[in-house]
Parts: C-alpha cells; sequence; structure tokens
C-alpha cells in the first residue's frame, strides 16, 4: 500500500498477545513495516492512527486510537486497546472487521486490512461456542418437561410430605379428657394425661369470690356506698387536708425554686429582669436560666450596644472613568493615583434595621513626598426597596488633605443616621483628588470603619 509520503506493509496476521488466563486478550497488536518514499526503512517516534471498521469502505469507526509509535528500521509493534480499554463486544457484533492506517498527515492507507480470525478468538469472551448444546437451544434448555434420566434421589419442586416426616415439632394430640377433667401434661409422641377437676373455689379476702368459671362475684355486705348532700358535709369529714378544685394561692406563699416553662403561650407573669430578678407580682428570681430555644418577637436591650463594620479596600470598586486611578493590590491595600479631576470608587453596605451610624473613618497612606491629596472625601446614599436601584443622599464628610509624606491619614466623617427596613442597603464611596495633572500614585486606601449602634442583639 502506497502513501503520499510514506511506504506501510503490515503483516498478513494480526498475532494474538499471549496471557496466562484463558480469558481473552484486551489488545490486539498490529506489525509494520515503514518506509519513506523512496523505500528506505525509517527510524524514529511517528504519529500514526489506527481504525478499526465494520466495512471495507470505513465509515463510522469502531475504535480508533492515535499513539505516537517508536519505528526501528522500519519495523513497528503497537497493541491495539492500550490508549483507551478494548471492547471486545465488536467482534461478537460484526462479521467482518477492517483496520485502516494513516501515519502523520497522509491519507489513510488503502486499501483497508480484513482482520484475520485470530482477533476474532475474542468473541469468546461471549461463550459464543455455547450458543447452542447438542442441538437445544436456550429456550429448550429452560423446559425440564423433556429431561430423562433425572436420579431417584431428586425430588420434583411441587412434592408434599407427611406429618411424620416434618422433625423437632410437637406431635398431634392423641386422644381427649373425660367430662369433669381437664389435661394435666402431654409428651412427646402426643399422648396427654388427665386429672379430675375438683371444682375448688379460690378466695380473695372479703367479700370478693372467684368462680370456677373464673367469674367474679361480690358480697354484697363488703361494699358500702357513703354519699354526701353538700359540699359542707363533705368538708366536715375530710377537713382541711383537701382544697376546693378553683382555689388560688397567693404569689408569696410559693416556694422552692421555678420550674421549667413546658407549655406554650404567654406569659403574662410581669416582667423579669435577669439578674435582678424581680418579677412585677412580688416573685423574685436571682437569673434567668434556659434550656432550649427562646423565641419572641422582639427583643431589646436596657442600653445601645456599640458595633464597627469594617470594609476592606477589596469591597471598592472605581468607577468607569476612574478605573485607571484605583488598582486593588491586596485585600486592604489599593493604590491611589491623582491628577486634577475627582476620582471615586465606591462599596455596597448592608447595616441591620435600627442601627444608628455615629461615625466612618477612611484610612489612608500618603507615600508620595512630591505630590499629595488636595482633597479626600466620604460620602454615603441610601438604596431603597423594591428594586433597590434608586438611590438617596444622606451627606459627604469635609475635605481633608496632606502634605509631604505622611505614612497614615484618617478620614472622619460623623454622621447622625438611623436604618430603617425600607433602606438597609448603602453605598459607601470615598473620592480622592490630586496636585498633579498627569496620572501619578500618591497613595495607598486600605478600607473604611463605620460605628454605629443598635438596641437589638
Amino acid at each position: 500500500m502506497r502513501l503520499s509520503t510514506y511506504s506501510l506493509v503490515l503483516l498478513a496476521t494480526l498475532a494474538a498477545t499471549p496471557r496466562a488466563s484463558a480469558d481473552a486478550p484486551p489488545m490486539i497488536p498490529v506489525q509494520g513495516y515503514l518506509t519513506d518514499a523512496s523505500g528506505a526503512p525509517l527510524d524514529g517516534s511517528f504519529n500514526i492512527r489506527f481504525r478499526v471498521y465494520a466495512a471495507p469502505s470505513g465509515g463510522v469507526p469502531l475504535l480508533e486510537e492515535s499513539p505516537s509509535v517508536e519505528v526501528t528500521r522500519g519495523r513497528f509493534v503497537h497493541y491495539l486497546g492500550t490508549e483507551d480499554a478494548l471492547d471486545l463486544a465488536i467482534f461478537r457484533d460484526a462479521t467482518s472487521l477492517y483496520l485502516g492506517v494513516r501515519v502523520g498527515n497522509d491519507p489513510e492507507a488503502t486499501p483497508l486490512v480484513e482482520l484475520a480470525s485470530i482477533p476474532f478468538a475474542a468473541f469468546a469472551e461471549y461463550c459464543g461456542d455455547a450458543r447452542s448444546v447438542d442441538g437445544y437451544d436456550s429456550a429448550s434448555l429452560r423446559d425440564f418437561s423433556s429431561l430423562t434420566n433425572v436420579p431417584s434421589s431428586f425430588a420434583p419442586s411441587a412434592h408434599a410430605h407427611s406429618v411424620g416426616d416434618v422433625s423437632g415439632a410437637q406431635a398431634q394430640l392423641q386422644g381427649a379428657c373425660p367430662a369433669g377433667s381437664s389435661i394435666r401434661a402431654i409428651d412427646t409422641a402426643g399422648a396427654i394425661t388427665c386429672e379430675s377437676d375438683d371444682d375448688t373455689i379460690y378466695t380473695s379476702g372479703a367479700g370478693i369470690v372467684v368462680n370456677p368459671d373464673r367469674s367474679i362475684s361480690l358480697a354484697s355486705s363488703a361494699v358500702q356506698a357513703i354519699c354526701y348532700d353538700t359540699e359542707a358535709e363533705l368538708h366536715a369529714v375530710l377537713g382541711d387536708d383537701f382544697a376546693a378544685l378553683d382555689h388560688t394561692h397567693a404569689a408569696t406563699s410559693l416556694t422552692g425554686s421555678f420550674v421549667d416553662l413546658t407549655a406554650t403561650g404567654t406569659v403574662t407573669a410581669g416582667t423579669l429582669s435577669a439578674g435582678a430578678g424581680a418579677f412585677t407580682n412580688g416573685l423574685t428570681a436571682a437569673s434567668l436560666t434556659v434550656v432550649g430555644t427562646i423565641t419572641a418577637e422582639t427583643y431589646a436591650l436596657s442600653a445601645p450596644r456599640q458595633r464597627r463594620k469594617f470594609v476592606p479596600a477589596s469591597e471598592f470598586m472605581a468607577t468607569s472613568g476612574n478605573a485607571s486611578l484605583f488598582s486593588l493590590v491586596e485585600p486592604y491595600r489599593a493604590n491611589l493615583s491623582t491628577v486634577l479631576v475627582d476620582a471615586w470608587a465606591s462599596a455596597p453596605v448592608e447595616l441591620p434595621h435600627g442601627a444608628s451610624i455615629s461615625r466612618i473613618t477612611c484610612y489612608v497612606t500618603d507615600f508620595n513626598a512630591t505630590y499629595d491629596f488636595s482633597s479626600l472625601r466620604i460620602s454615603m446614599n441610601m438604596r431603597g426597596v423594591p428594586n433597590y436601584t434608586s438611590m438617596v443622599s444622606i451627606g459627604s464628610s469635609p475635605s481633608t488633605s496632606t502634605s509631604g509624606n505622611v505614612s497614615s491619614v484618617p478620614v472622619h466623617w460623623n454622621v447622625y443616621h438611623t436604618v430603617d427596613a425600607l433602606t438597609p442597603v448603602y453605598t459607601l464611596t470615598f473620592s480622592w483628588l490630586g496636585t498633579t495633572t498627569a496620572a501619578t500614585q500618591v497613595g495607598i486606601l486600605h478600607g473604611c470603619e463605620i460605628v454605629y449602634s443598635t438596641i437589638a442583639l
């Protein structure tokens, strides 16, 4: 077979891979002889594509591998199945198989090589020689009615046993006891031993009689009924040891520790202050201890709690017109360059409902001894529901400037603003202005701190 650049000769028979096991080998060796166009044998590594087709004209390949094959003095060996697992079912399902080979970028060699019988030995993986046994197909082998010479020691599946064939079970009772007698014992053979019933009457204290039929009789003389016409008559008998069903107790008469509240509902005893432990109804407790979960609609602290929220430089993003003047280096460092126009970067901030903002501080480092920040400023806008697109300004800080090489410049803004449920999302903006006409790196933004207080947990 000739190719435009190479000449390829395949051996007429594809050898089988030797294995110690009886299983079909999962690889098929292909041996060949490769020369150049002039017929000189080649040496080196070559990209050779192998395909297996079900038709001599090719079509959709059943198997394809494109390995780099080592060629020595023109000779090479490759095992189909080394790159991808070889599916032996192709030898079961195809009556004939054809091998196509392409070297490098040359077209596939023609005609295709038909695989001989040795690779089809892989069909043994599916027991192809056992499709019939002595002329019987699989359906016939499932019909046992035609079997002959069945050993007499084998029993049919639909056979029966007598009671005597069952071992380890109690034998059927033999005989019966006469009237006035009852069974006393049963032996392993089922024979019974009877005894006379003497009609014994068992008594259980005065006034109660157990009869032979296991019924109970009560003597009328043993039953006493006492009835009282009024509550006063009953109270006269019981005295002060009992109280009325709807009685009450004064809170001051309660002793011991409070018990756990196990029922759901509303506690209406009053106001409990943990620590002081004073109820409005006069009860006292040193502390309130809860095991489990307290569910409440609202919970307020007696004094506001101050909180701090730090917004790092990594949360800020410069607007499109200022992108070249804001460069994030690490989470707490963004380089700021200046020109003679304002530049700004913004970050989204979400605060809890009811929070009171009191102060915002942004931390800046001026490391340029030649140029300074002529203006540093903080501002904040609210983003309201329903779509958080409408923005309302809540103000901005006074301008701060730098002079010379300053290590740290805090920009402070005292804010007095309370967050409500309709405006939980804010946009925090930091703006800067420099003294240079060309974009020059002047300093660093580390981040901003928001101080706020809340009376809710």
